[in-house]
């Protein structure tokens, strides 16, 4: 059966068994990146076909599911990024509530303690959002990193590919530290994940800016590592 027939076909069939199915209808060519002209997005390579649905209530055997399946998709994640070190990054970024939305803060460099950015009208921006509490930047990078193109505002509540992006994440961090960290094939598995956890929620050019001391980052970030302690290799 030729391409046009086979995919007309599924189409067919995904109209009257709902679009759920289209991905088990359809081989795995056309859910690959740039392929999929019938989702109407370039869906990522392991995120299946699922509506975006704020309504559902996510237990955390879901989210233990879903990173599962997302994390043994991937084939370049960085072998110090084990799937017990996302799983806590997510029970600390967001306790597995996918509709988390995080506050931008500032530290007051008169009391010494954090307030919280406010627009003109005196509201808490908001700007990190989702399991693993992406930012809208962080977001864009990732599209433009691997050629997806899929928007901040519909999908970083979606946790299937909310989790992907993560995972991508984790890709470019491990190039920036390896192109920016002197000594970085040096360090320990465990010392890879502590800085992780320190870039996540400090960032990566402010870490490096630091001399990779995470004991000269805000005090937020050091008890962020700490709180990671449980979830690191040994």
């Amino acid at each position: 059966m030729g391409d046009e027939s086979r995919l007309f076909k599924g189409l067919m069939t995904a109209f009257f068994l709902g679009a759920s199915t289209l991905t088990g209808i359809l081989g795995k060519s056309e859910r690959d990146p740039m392929q999929s002209p019938l989702l109407g997005f370039n869906p990522l390579a392991c995120v299946l076909y699922e509506p975006v649905d704020t309504l559902r209530v996510y237990t955390s055997e879901d989210i233990d599911r879903i990173l599962h399946e997302v994390y043994t998709c991937q084939k370049d994640i960085p072998e110090y990024v084990t799937e017990r070190f996302v799983r806590g990054l997510i029970k600390i970024e967001s306790n597995d509530d996918p509709l988390a939305i995080g506050y931008r803060i500032r530290k007051n460099s008169e009391t010494n303690s954090f307030v919280y950015f406010r627009d003109r009208h005196g509201r808490k921006t908001m700007t990190a959002k989702g399991l693993l509490q992406i930012i809208p930047a962080t977001w864009k990078s990732i599209e433009d990193g691997f050629g997806s193109s899929l928007p901040y505002s519909e999908y970083v509540f979606h946790p299937r590919t909310h989790l992907e992006f993560g995972m991508l994440y984790f890709q470019i961090l491990d190039e920036y530290f390896r192109e920016n960290h002197p000594t970085w094939e040096n360090l320990s598995s465990r010392e890879k994940q502590q800085l992780t956890a320190a870039a996540w929620n400090f960032g990566p050019d402010r870490l490096n800016e630091r001399g990779w001391n995470i004991n000269r980052t805000y005090a937020e970030t050091r008890q962020h590592v700490r709180r990671m302690s449980d979830y690191l290799l040994e």
